[in-house]
């Protein structure tokens, strides 16, 4: 063939195969590559293949299956550059993957392990995936199912593999619910370590990871949500033999941490990491800080957390080594461990040092809390390679101490045997009924099989103090689950007190126990009951059905009205209490005996089939003070399942011929019903037995009443009738029954429906008065509710006068017309109210109210009253209104003329005119008060005269809450303003007329502005009548601390020489100044001469015994007014009675100062004051009190002399003296 032939048939070969390879990479030739891959690759489907593989390629339902899995792809969109396939590289610009399902068909073949190394993994081509987009992921398998939403990422490999951006969001992974794994058999335990081998690794591929994001990662089991996480990675690398990360975090719901770190797997594998934690919680603050160093022979590791538990650790291991020496040590300082629990955690340190088979456990701290003992805690153990050694673990609490040592095995099975000493407990602290210090000593074993536990607790000897008793607790007990069977043996004494149990179960199938109570002395065990109780408890016989065989004694037992007052009073209770049987057939009987009376019950019963059988018969039972006497058995019925409880009809008799009857009861859990009656029962009795201090004596009166009806259960809705009398009679009332109420109608009827509670109800007196109420309630409403009327006719106070002590007269009638409407709490109330005809007169009251009439109109929410009276002799009134909308206030106006205020012997005539405003906070007063009229005599002021000073408190008193702290007054009260001398002032020797005006306000303080003038005034003194010249109180400030300016003289006509002599008063009233002054002016004793006598002498004379005596006056004149100074003295240098004062007369006159310097011991030392030494002007002087009224005397002056001195009473002694009068 030539040449020409042979390159022409090669032209057309490859133009040919050129034109077949266009037309199949064009979209023509898609079907022709669809159809060859449908049938050339076994289990691939392609229902439509698009596009071309110049520019975009869509597949579209494309599914793939083998034997073990099916793949599903709804949509595959390629968009590359098919030129980069000139240059030995792919170039994806997207590639998009809608809805892929893989699901898992069958288990693969076991893949046989292979420990050769894994080759470089190299493409032949490089890679290069602008933007892969997957979205509708669903993947199931046997192991989960996993379905994400969307998946985005940007990559490319050549050489390495480098994600730049790896995003997903919404992926669910679902576990199958988890299955019950049997539980495996326990296998011995030996505290053993391999050491890892550490081969060199070479990773086969490189990795270069960045921008890695999984969003929304929830985990779910079944139907449960386990967790819900949020994975980021910032930076990370896989390097030929190390991987390295920066910030790797991990979010869920309770917290977050983050990691970085790099590991080099050649030599001893060097690690660093980095980890931070911390809670998202808002009740559980907490962080904490990680950090790794080192290789595994010498790794040393940090812990710092902070938050609600703060702690640091250290520790250093060597990972290499077989016997794993280990140094630990964690310490924390004093912190709450709240919200964990409530506890108060000490300053404390754990540590472990040592290497496998012998670590020293070391720990110290303390724990305090509301419900634990503050209690430090020191633990000593040696952790073994098949034991752990305790040699000490402390307690210190409860001013004592707990101390364990013992040994807990773990190699076969977990076993504990130890000791456990006690010393000085004080358990009181715990409870105040606990005993105190408590010692003793325990053995315990304990050993766990795969049957349960073996205990044995043995050697109990405890010991304490209860109530200033002895006690001791001594016994063993053990239980074995290997056999079934628990044994005990215990003894408590208190001391003749004893309880003692001894008992035996076997194979929850036999039951063997005897309880002994022999408690003589039930105080040594609660104070406030005293008596004893014997007797003893059998239990024998099948578990499921045991005989009991029990028989109680109780003696003289009596209760401390601390406990109960009632049954104080009933007296001791005797008796017993007997329970035989089993619980197939069974029978309780009690016989319980008071000083007034007994109670017995005798109930048999039997069990079968679900169903239990009752008898109540021959009953007798004491409540309170009622007595009952059952007159028929009661058969009771009670089914388990469905619930039912019958109680046959049945009547109870009271005292007297009442009865109570129970005519219909019944319980289901849909719901009870009832009918109960009860006629003629002694209430007249009863109440006078209850309250003999009310009552004078007892009536005949009698009480009847009946209920019936029904309570639903489920919806708690009831229907109910109720009804009640008390016959008419007459009921005394008071200490000696002064008082006489004759009920003639006492009745009520109720109604209970659509929780509505509608009743009726009279009260009728011919004596008092009637009251009739009717009322509707919604009690069980979110806003309890009340609607209604009361009407109040006739209602008498004269009856009730003689319950009041030192009244003389009570009279009046109230009637009123009343309706009730909204809450319960503070209903509306609307109507009226009228005191009619009023009348008070009593001893306590210095005034004397009649002719009262007072109407008050209720309107709602508040009230107005308008009403007059007569107090005395003069008429007033009274009217204002009241509030009680949201804060209580009250407003009234006083007015009146001429009311008459009479106590003891004095009598005024008052007239105000007053408006007071009153709230909670404050009491505001305004207006004039005016005496016109007044007779005031004073014998002597009372205790309450003289009072400590507003700003004076006691140290221990509560604060003061005088009303008179909250009243801001300001009144003018104006006496005798016509200055006509009606009131008249008689006190201590003074007579005058009082005019004048104060003006008196209480806020700030208690003050006073204005002025008394004292008119026609005479005053007795030194024994003279003197004549008040010029008399005025001025007050200008505190009420207490007026101004004085009195002068008071001798009557001039009495007076020789013409001469004016007397008395000036002139200052502030707590310090006065009083002066002696004369007209014309002379010296003191001059002047008090004629104060006295009228004339300038004694007898007429002038002589220097005169001069002396009226010296001798003015001192003791001066010395008068010096009480209050020289006792604060006294006081204050520990004299006790401290006095200075003068003795003798005229020129044996003496200056004397004396106190008492001990108990019975009496120091005086005298000055002559118109004497000489050489005369005797000093005297010293002892007496000692021998006796009550036997005295002996020292005194020493010019001579000495020792006197005795007996002190005895002619006539009636003293009122002081007096002994009270006898009872008798």
């Amino acid at each position: 063939m030539s040449i020409n032939r042979l390159a022409k048939v090669f032209l057309y070969s490859v133009v040919s195969v050129a034109t077949l390879a266009g037309v199949l990479l064009s979209p023509l030739g898609m079907p022709v590559i669809q159809y060859a891959a449908n049938h050339s690759v076994p289990g691939l489907s392609v229902s439509s293949l698009s596009g071309s593989l110049w520019s975009t390629l869509t597949v579209e339902q494309l599914r793939f299956q083998n034997a073990q899995w099916q793949v599903d792809v709804a949509r595959i969109e390629l968009d590359h550059e098919w030129t980069c396939l000139l240059q030995s590289s792919a170039c994806i610009n997207t590639l998009t993957v809608n809805q892929p399902v893989v699901k898992q068909l069958a288990e693969g073949p076991e893949t046989p392990d292979n420990d050769e190394p894994v080759e470089a993994i190299e493409l032949p081509i490089a890679i290069h995936l602008d933007n892969l987009t997957v979205t509708g992921i669903d993947v199931s398998t046997f192991a989960a199912d996993i379905s994400i939403a969307q998946l985005s990422a940007r990559a490319e490999w050549v050489n390495t593999l480098k994600v730049a951006h790896f995003h997903t969001d919404d992926i669910r992974v679902s576990l199958p619910e988890a299955e019950a794994q049997p539980t495996p058999a326990s296998a011995p335990v030996v505290l053993s370590y391999q050491p890892p081998a550490l081969p060199v690794i070479t990773m086969p591929l490189l990795v270069s990871l960045n921008d890695i994001a999984i969003n929304q990662l929830q985990l779910y089991q079944g139907d449960a949500l386990l967790t819900q996480l949020n994975i980021a990675l910032q930076k990370a690398a896989v390097k030929k033999r190390q991987i390295e990360w920066k910030q790797l975090s991990v979010e869920a719901p309770q917290g977050k941490t983050s990691v970085s770190g790099q590991v080099a797997f050649t030599g001893n594998y060097p690690v660093t990491l980095s980890l931070d934690a911390s809670s998202l919680l808002e009740d559980f603050p907490q962080s904490a800080n990680l950090a790794v160093k080192g290789d595994l022979s010498d790794l040393s590791m940090t812990l710092a957390a902070s938050g609600t538990v703060s702690a640091n650790a250290q520790a250093k291991a060597n990972l290499l080594d077989s016997q794993l020496p280990l140094s630990l040590q964690l310490n924390w300082p004093e912190q709450s461990l709240k919200p964990i629990q409530d506890i108060q955690l000490a300053a404390g340190v754990l540590s472990a040092q040592g290497k496998m088979g012998q670590y020293a456990l070391s720990a110290q701290t303390g724990v305090s809390g509301e419900a634990i003992p503050s209690t430090a805690i020191d633990i000593q153990a040696v952790l073994g390679e098949r034991s752990l050694a305790v040699s000490a673990m402390n307690a210190d609490l409860l001013d004592g101490t707990i101390t364990n040592s013992g040994v807990l095995y773990f190699s076969d099975a977990i076993s504990w045997e130890g000791l456990t000493h006690l010393q000085t407990l004080d358990l009181a602290k715990l409870s105040p009924q606990a005993p105190t210090m408590v010692d003793g000593l325990l053995k315990t074993q304990l050993s766990m099989t795969a049957r349960g536990p073996n205990l044995l607790v043995s050697d109990i000897q405890l010991s304490g103090v209860q109530y200033d008793r002895d006690f001791l607790l001594q016994g063993d007990a053990v239980y074995s689950a290997n056999s079934d069977i628990m044994v005990g043996n215990l003894t408590a004494q208190l001391e003749d007190n004893e309880v003692s149990a001894i008992g035996q179960v076997f194979n929850q199938q036999y039951i063997d126990a005897l309880i002994s109570l022999k408690l003589p002395h039930l105080s040594y065990l609660y104070p406030d009951v005293k008596g004893g109780i014997d007797g003893s408890v059998n239990i024998e016989g099948d578990w499921n059905n045991p005989t009991v065989q029990s028989a109680i004694a109780l003696r003289d037992i009596t209760l401390s009205p601390a406990l109960s007052e009632a049954m104080a009073k009933q007296g001791p209770l005797n008796g017993t209490v007997d329970v035989a049987g089993s619980l197939a057939e069974h029978t309780l009987t009690t016989s319980l005996q008071l000083p007034d009376y007994t109670s017995e019950l005798h109930l048999s019963g039997n069990w079968q089939n679900g169903r239990w059988q009752g008898v109540l018969s021959d009953t007798q039972l004491a409540v309170i003070n009622t007595r009952w006497a059952l007159n028929t058995d009661v058969n009771l019925s009670f089914v388990q399942s469905p619930q039912q409880l019958d109680v046959s009809a049945h009547c109870w008799e009271s005292r007297e011929h009442g009865e109570l009857c129970i005519n219909e009861a019944s319980y289901t859990p849909q719901q009870v019903l009832w009918d109960i009656s009860a006629t003629e029962l002694p209430l007249g009795l009863w109440a006078f037995e209850l309250a003999p201090e009310v009552l004078f004596e007892r009536n005949q009166a009698t009480l009847s009443f009946s209920s019936q009806g029904q309570l639903d259960l489920a919806s708690q809705q009831a229907q109910a009738k109720v009804s009640a009398d008390i016959t008419a009679d007459d009921w005394r009332v008071g200490p000696k029954g002064e008082v006489v109420l004759a009920v003639d109608t006492f009745s009520l009827n109720g109604n209970w429906a659509d929780n509505q509670l509608t009743f009726t109800s009279e009260v009728r007196s011919p004596q008092v008065g009637d009251i009739i109420a009717n009322l509707s309630l919604l009690p069980l409403a979110d806003t309890p509710t009340l609607d209604g009327t009361v009407n109040i006719n006739r209602w008498r106070l004269a009856p009730f006068q003689p319950l009041l002590p030192n009244m003389n007269a009570l009279d009046g009638q109230i009637d009123g017309e009343l309706a009730l409407s909204g809450p319960m709490t503070l209903p509306l109330v609307n109507g009226s109210l009228t005191i009619r005809d009023g009348h008070i007169d009593s001893d306590d009251l210095p005034v004397k109210v009649s002719q009262w009439q007072q109407t008050i109109a209720l309107n709602g929410d508040n009230a107005d009253f308008n009403g007059e009276y007569m107090l005395g002799d003069g008429a007033g009134t009274l009217s204002g209104d009241v509030s009680w909308r949201d804060v209580p206030e009250v407003n009234f106006t006083l007015a009146g003329e001429a009311f008459t205020v009479q106590y003891d012997d004095s009598k005024v005539k008052v007239s105000p005119d007053l408006t007071a405003h009153i709230t909670p906070q404050k009491i505001d007063i305004q207006g004039e008060v005016d005496i016109p009229y007044a007779r005031i005599k004073v014998n002597d002021l009372p205790p309450s005269a003289i009072a400590p000073s507003k700003d004076v408190h006691l140290r221990g008193e509560p604060p003061s809450d005088a009303l008179i702290d909250q009243i801001n007054a300001n009144v003018m009260v104006t006496i005798d303003d016509a200055k006509t001398q009606e009131v008249k002032l008689d006190a201590f020797g003074l007579t005058a007329s009082l005019s004048g005006g104060i003006k008196v306000q209480t806020q700030s303080a208690l003050t006073g502005f204005g002025d008394l003038q004292i008119l026609n005034g005479r005053y007795e003194a030194y024994g003279q009548n003197l004549i008040i010249r010029t008399g005025e109180v001025q007050f200008n400030g505190p009420i207490d601390q007026p101004m004085l300016l009195v002068e008071a003289i001798r009557d001039p006509e009495l007076t020789e020489d013409d001469v004016i002599a007397g008395v000036r008063i002139e200052g502030p009233a707590s310090q006065p100044s009083v002066n002696l002054f004369s007209e014309p002016t002379m010296d003191q004793a001059q002047n008090l001469a004629y104060l006295l006598s009228g004339s300038g002498g004694l007898g007429g004379s002038n002589s220097e015994m005169d001069q002396n005596a009226y010296a001798s006056l003015l001192i003791g004149f001066g010395l008068s007014s010096s009480e209050g100074l020289t006792s604060g003295v006294g006081e204050a240098l520990g004299i006790e009675d401290l006095t200075v004062s003068t003795t003798g007369q005229g020129d044996n006159t003496k200056l004397a100062i004396s106190g008492k310097i001990a108990p019975n011991l009496t120091v005086r030392y005298g000055v002559g004051m118109f004497s000489s030494e050489d005369s005797g002007g000093q005297e010293v002087a002892l007496r000692y009190q021998i006796m009550n009224n036997l005295y002996l005397e020292v005194v020493r002056s010019l001579h000495t002399a020792v006197d005795l001195y007996y002190q005895f009473t002619l006539g009636k002694r003293g009122k002081e003296d007096e002994d009270p009068p006898s009872s008798e």
